[in-house]
């Protein structure tokens, strides 16, 4: 998040936003914290592996994502 929207927004942890009735934002906030050590353990068990660009290969194929968003989302995004 710190990247892509470059410290503007602060993190949400629930799926719904934290102004809607049934938001778990203050129960969950702060529950956990990311671990890259088994994350990437159990991407390499899986046959993904960092490439010299670190970008992940797996039977020569580069991984590739995509992401979708909405208005919606970013007005959440916003606290909206």
């Amino acid at each position: 998040m710190r990247v892509i929207y470059l410290g503007t927004i602060e993190r949400t942890w629930s799926p719904l936003s934290p102004n809607l009735f049934g938001s778990a934002e203050q129960d969950l906030r702060g529950s956990w914290k990311p671990d890259p050590v088994p994350a990437r353990a159990m991407i390499d068990s899986k046959g993904w592996v960092a490439g010299p660009d670190g970008i992940r290969v797996k039977n020569g194929q580069r991984r590739t994502g995509a992401a979708l968003g909405t208005a919606c989302g970013a007005f959440r995004e916003r606290g909206g």
